[in-house]
């Protein structure tokens, strides 16, 4: 028996049956994705020891970092890059002896604990500092970018 509209059993395996035929497919859309960051950080500490030498330390440092990708349907790619420069003076008026260096040393270390966010420098123990101003400057600047095409 053969109803009217529906293919008999032996027609599925033939490659002209509309069920063996392709149908057309929306191209994969293409991605471009780009970031980018950049931080310049300018610090500068001016201090006196107890027997009056003058020690003032400054940092420049910028960084950046970039990151870009693309994707189609035949190919993916993906790019980092990343560069910084560094600058650092320091100026001594007087003559520091061993202890003084231990305590700027000191010193350092807990500003760079109290900027990281851990906690305030704590210089009661560095009895050859008779004080010191510290001043830090930062910005950051941050990017993106993504674009989707058919």
């Amino acid at each position: 028996m053969h109803i009217h509209g529906a293919a008999s059993p032996a027609a599925y395996g033939r490659r002209d049956h509309p069920r063996h035929q392709q149908t057309e497919q929306a191209p994969e859309p293409s991605r471009d994705i780009a970031a980018g960051a950049r931080v310049d950080t300018r610090a500068k500490l001016v201090l006196q020891t107890a027997e009056g030498d003058r020690v003032t330390i400054s940092l420049e440092a910028h960084s950046k970092l970039a990151a870009a990708s693309h994707t189609d349907a035949q190919s993916s790619s993906f790019a980092i890059e990343q560069s910084g420069t560094y600058k650092a003076s320091i100026n001594v008026k007087g003559e520091l002896s061993d202890a003084e260096v231990e305590d700027i040393s000191s010193l350092l270390q807990a500003l760079a604990a109290a900027t990281s966010g851990a906690q305030p420098p704590d210089t009661a123990e560095l009895d050859t500092i008779a004080g010191y101003h510290y001043r830090q400057q930062q910005s950051v600047r941050a990017g993106a970018y993504f674009s989707l095409a058919a």
